[in-house]
Order: structure tokens, then C-alpha cells, then sequence
């Protein structure tokens, strides 16, 4: 009989006592601190999400007690975190153990920088029509604005204290390698949400850095402690101008310590009969426009570039008024019609301005009534009313005013950020630190300069009526990235679906709106490019090309009836070479609601609605 083989204890013992430490030590040292922080993570994402929901809902005053919350339970997860720092000594997995730890430093600062941010604002709840108690609940709301103005530099020095957090938070982050995370967790792609989150932080600070001179002297630009006034012009957008549209109306608006004050307003037409202008004007105007032999005033804003434009109008409007400008800001119908939908009606010499759509264009109501005041054939609706822009600005400024700041405020300044945005108000300081803040926010109307491929289609209606507000653009893109060389076939398409209007001079009922398109077309690129003349179609003239504001410019001109459609090609090459990503900065031009974009890039096809500027990015 085979002896059995003897069980040695002896042997067994070390080894079961070692797994046993092992597992022991893990439990303590690993599973029951991971728990832990686990626990508290989601705790204090929970109250994180809490408070983004009270931003959201503009409820500053709960947002301020739950980020106090939120930091608190976040510093509570960082002290959970430390007992498994000592696993960033592992091979291999001491990195992701070491990028936690970045994250919940960036996420720390990040949230002082908020409680910072959002305790500024606090006070001034009430004056920015925001949810929660402020300070200046007393007295109207012109006195509680004019309070707040007076009071902001007091609360400016936070703005810095922000951003050096936001620096702080920057920094830890920074390092981090998206690369290692190609990885899904619960549905969500943590690569590409590393790589957002690295983007939009770094973003942030540099335009926070950007915009620091104009946010530093916003008390000065509210005429704080001295009076300043601001010439405001409306761009007739159903007419497009290379800015946005025709300039029909200005006005000249005065503020003291945020108290807001007409000095003047006009029709534009009256302003140049006293300038009197016996310049020149560009060949644009003496080619397009018929009996126009000077450049006037209101046909000064062709640059697309707002501060060239503007640079050219002031020029003019200084010989008519001498006195210290601030600053131009720019408007058009857009505004004008988002802003009422938020406070309703609006009365100005008997005519009632509305939203509701007017048959007769098949447009806002506003927007009709503007035409008909402004139209030079009807000069004896025009007699007296010659401030009209201006009297419904202050009137629409005098209803927001009178109301309870919790009823418009918030609204209104969510809708300008937005109209800012999207290029609806344009804003020129001629304070240069200012300006720089400005331009840095994109609220300046400037050509952009970019190391990427870039486009920008402008069209300038010379002689068309009012088109505009009939015709709708689409762009198609075909783009093909080479080694060295981006070559590109660029189609705009016009389509006026509506029937023409009755423009005979002698009627007096009937507005000409739509009428024979006529415009100049001009395609920014980068400088440099080059046109394929045998591959470009649709122009009446010779494609002109040129450089201006550091691009390369394709000029053409076109002309369209109601109820027909037309387009332009251009077939060009660009000479910049792109590795791993191809980039593409598209500018919005001013004044156009929405342009729909059709790009395909090697065959990869994406759809865009323009309604702001746009980078476009995809992987090679």
C-alpha cells in the first residue's frame, strides 16, 4: 500500500498567515478607504449639482449657501483621498492615483474661485434681477443701479482673486494625460471629457486674463465718477451692410453713475446733410450705388471690421459734433425685436412697437413699422419723428426701469449676452485697455487673427431695398486636407422665395421692401490663398483678388429677383499644412440671423447653424 503524502503544516501556515495579512491589508488599507472616498465623492458631486442647478435657475443666494456646502464636503473627500496616496509609489497605477489627485485640487480652487464670484454678486441680487435677497432692495431702480455703480469698486478686487484661483486650478490640471483614460465609466467617455474639461478651464482663464482691463474700469465706462456718453447707431440688418446693415438712426446716450439719458437722436440722413461730406467715397459706392458722388456717413460701415468702419464714421460725425466720445455700440433689428419679446409692448408717438408678426413682411411687427418710419419716400410720416430709434430705445429702457428687476433684469442681460454673442450689438471703446477686454470677449466685431484655416463670407447690399428680410444663405464647404495645401470648393446659396413688392415711386401705400437683390459678395481667407479662376462661377464681374485686414479676399458681385435663387462658387487653395487635427475659424458677418453650414472635410460631413463664430476641428 503507497505511503499517503503527509500534510505539512509547518509549510502551509506561513503562507495562509501571509494572505491573510495581504487581505487584511488590503481591507484597511485599500477597500475600506476607497469606500469611503467613494462615498463621499458622490456626496459631494450631488451637492455640486445642486448648486449648478440654483445657477441655472438664477437663484444666487441658494447657490451661495450650497457651494459652502460643497466645499466643505469637498475638503472632506480630499482628507479621504490621502489614505490612498500612498499607491502613487505603484508602477503603472501611481499615475492615475497621482491625476486624482490633481483633479480634487482643481476642483477645490475651482470652487473658491465660484464662492468668491458668486458672494460679489450677492449683494447686488435684486439690481441684476437674479434670485435672493440683495442690498439694494430700497428705493427705484434707477437709484438702486446708480448704488450698485458707485459700489463696484469695492468688488472688482475679488475679480483678481478669482483668477489667481482659476490660475491655481489651471496649473494642477494642466499635467494630466487624457490619453490614459480611453475608457468608458457609466456611458461617459472620460478622455473626452478630461480633454473639454483642460480646454474649457484654459479657455476660461485666458479670457479672463483678456478682459481684465475692461472689467477693471467698468465703473468708468458706467460714468463712474465722470459723465460719459456713448453714440449709438441702429444698423438696419434687412438692408445688410458689411457691419451688420444700412445705418439709418443714431443716438447719442449720456450716463452718470449709471443713470441713463438721451442727448440726441436722429435720423442719419439728417446728420449728413449737416456734414455735408465732399470726400470721395470707395469705388464699392460709385460703382453700385447710382447718384452717390461723396462718401456720407451712412455708408461708412463696408469694412468688415467693426473698428475700421467706425474709425471712418466717426471721422465724419466729429465735424458735426466735437464733443468726447466714449464709445460706439452698434444694434440691430434682432435686438431690438429679442428685447421686446421680454418686456411686450412699447409706445413711441402714438405707434405701438410689438413682436406679433405684420403680414405685410411677414416679420415682427417692430420691424415693419421701423421700415415705414424710415423709408425716405415717406417723409410726411417721417416730420417730427426723426428721433424715432432713439425715443423707443430710452421708452424700452424707461419700462425695464420702472418694473421690479426680479420681472426683466435677468432675462434681458442673459438675451444681450446673447445678442453679443451673436453679433446683433457690436461695441468699439476707444479706451484702448478697454478695448482690449472687448475684443478679447469677441463683442467687438474685429477680424480675427488665426493661425488655423479660416472663412468669412460678407455681403453688402448696395441698391437692393430690404431684401434681406426675404433672402435666406446657405454655405456648402468641400475641403480636402493634403500634406501641405487645404483645398476648398465654397458654394453660397441665396433663395428669395417671396414675391416682389411694389416699388414704383409714386405710390405711397405700399413700402419697397423686396426688390432686386444687388450685392457685393467678398470671401475672407488666409492670406496667401489662391484662387482657381476656371473653377469659380456665379459672378457678374471679374473676381477680384486682393489682401486686406491680413487676409486674402475674393471679391464678386451678384444680382437676384424675388422668387429666384442664385449662387457663387469659389475654388481656391490655402497653403498651410495641419499634422494631427485640422482646425477651421469660421466669423459670422454681423446682422445675419442664422447661416446654414454644410461642411465636409475629407469626406466627413457636419452640419452647423452660424449664429456666432465658430472653430471647426477634426481629427486627420
Amino acid at each position: 500500500m503507497q505511503n499517503r503524502r503527509r500534510f505539512h503544516w509547518k509549510i502551509f501556515l506561513p503562507i495562509l498567515i501571509f494572505f491573510i495579512i495581504i487581505g487584511f491589508t488590503g481591507i484597511f488599507a485599500v477597500f475600506l478607504p476607497a469606500k469611503n472616498f467613494y462615498s463621499k465623492a458622490m456626496v459631494t458631486t450631488q451637492s455640486a449639482r445642486l448648486m449648478y442647478e440654483y445657477l441655472k435657475k438664477q437663484d444666487v443666494a441658494k447657490a451661495s449657501s450650497e457651494i459652502i456646502i460643497t466645499r466643505q464636503r469637498l475638503a472632506e473627500t480630499k482628507t479621504a483621498y490621502q489614505k490612498l496616496l500612498w499607491m502613487k509609489y505603484i508602477p503603472l497605477l501611481g499615475s492615475y492615483v497621482s491625476d486624482g489627485e490633481r483633479i480634487l485640487n482643481a476642483s477645490a480652487y475651482s470652487a473658491e474661485s465660484g464662492q468668491l464670484l458668486i458672494e460679489s454678486i450677492v449683494p447686488y441680487a435684486d439690481v441684476l434681477g437674479l434670485k435672493g435677497q440683495g442690498s439694494f432692495v430700497m428705493g427705484s431702480a434707477e437709484e438702486r443701479i446708480q448704488k450698485a455703480v458707485q459700489t463696484l469698486e469695492k468688488i472688482i478686487p475679488n475679480f483678481d482673486k478669482v483668477l489667481a484661483k482659476m490660475e491655481l486650478a489651471e496649473k494642477e490640471i494642466e499635467p494630466i494625460d487624457p490619453g490614459r483614460y480611453a475608457f468608458k465609466i457609466k456611458g461617459i467617455a472620460i478622455k473626452d471629457k478630461l480633454t473639454q474639461v483642460k480646454a474649457l478651464l484654459k479657455g476660461g482663464v485666458l479670457s479672463l486674463k483678456e478682459a481684465a482691463p475692461a472689467i477693471k474700469i467698468l465703473p468708468r465706462l458706467l460714468g463712474e465718477p465722470k459723465e460719459v456718453r456713448y453714440l449709438v447707431l441702429f444698423q438696419n440688418d434687412k438692408e445688410i451692410r458689411s457691419t451688420g446693415g444700412f445705418i439709418t438712426a443714431y443716438a447719442v446716450f449720456k450716463t452718470k453713475s449709471g443713470k441713463i439719458e438721451v442727448e440726441k437722436s436722429e435720423d442719419i440722413y439728417e446728420l449728413d446733410k449737416r456734414i455735408n461730406s465732399r470726400e470721395k467715397p470707395p469705388e464699392m459706392v460709385t460703382k453700385y450705388l447710382k447718384n452717390i458722388y461723396y462718401w456720407n456717413a451712412r455708408d461708412t460701415n463696408l469694412s468688415p471690421d467693426f473698428k475700421v468702419s467706425m474709425n471712418k464714421f466717426y471721422e465724419l460725425y466729429k465735424r458735426d459734433d466735437k464733443k468726447e466720445i466714449t464709445g460706439i455700440i452698434a444694434l440691430d433689428t434682432h435686438f431690438l425685436v429679442n428685447i421686446l419679446k421680454i418686456i411686450g409692448p412699447v409706445e413711441v408717438y402714438g405707434v405701438k412697437f410689438t413682436t406679433d408678426n405684420e403680414p405685410k413682411c411677414d416679420c415682427p411687427q417692430v420691424v415693419y413699422a421701423l421700415e415705414e418710419m424710415s423709408t425716405t419716400q415717406f417723409d410726411y410720416v417721417k416730420e417730427g419723428r426723426k428721433d424715432i430709434i432713439g425715443r423707443l430705445m430710452f421708452e424700452m429702457m424707461k419700462k425695464v426701469l420702472s418694473a421690479s428687476p426680479k420681472e426683466y433684469w435677468g432675462p434681458i442681460f442673459q438675451t444681450t449676452l446673447d445678442m453679443l454673442s451673436q453679433k446683433h450689438v457690436l461695441v468699439y471703446l476707444f479706451d484702448k485697455d478697454a478695448a482690449r477686454g472687448i475684443e478679447s470677449l469677441n463683442w467687438a466685431g474685429r477680424i480675427q487673427e488665426t493661425n488655423a484655416d479660416y472663412l468669412h463670407v460678407n455681403d453688402t447690399n448696395l441698391g437692393g431695398a430690404k431684401s434681406n428680410m426675404f433672402i435666406t444663405q446657405t454655405i456648402e464647404q468641400k475641403i480636402e486636407v493634403e500634406k501641405d495645401m487645404v483645398k476648398h470648393n465654397l458654394v453660397i446659396k441665396y433663395n428669395n422665395p417671396y414675391p416682389p413688392s411694389n416699388c414704383n415711386l409714386e405710390q405711397k401705400t405700399v413700402l419697397c421692401l423686396n426688390s432686386l437683390y444687388r450685392s457685393v459678395v467678398r470671401v475672407y481667407v488666409p492670406k496667401g490663398s489662391k484662387l482657381n479662376e476656371k473653377e469659380t462661377r456665379g459672378s457678374e464681374t471679374k473676381v477680384k483678388q486682393y489682401d486686406e485686414l491680413g487676409k486674402t479676399v475674393f471679391e464678386g458681385f451678384f444680382t437676384m429677383y424675388p422668387e429666384h435663387q442664385a449662387s457663387l462658387e469659389f475654388t481656391y487653395d490655402v497653403p498651410i499644412a495641419f499634422d494631427k487635427e485640422y482646425v477651421l475659424l469660421i466669423q459670422k458677418q454681423p446682422g445675419f440671423d442664422k447661416v446654414r453650414e454644410t461642411i465636409s472635410i475629407n469626406g466627413k460631413v457636419q452640419f452647423l447653424d452660424l449664429i456666432k463664430d465658430e472653430e471647426v476641428r477634426v481629427k486627420l
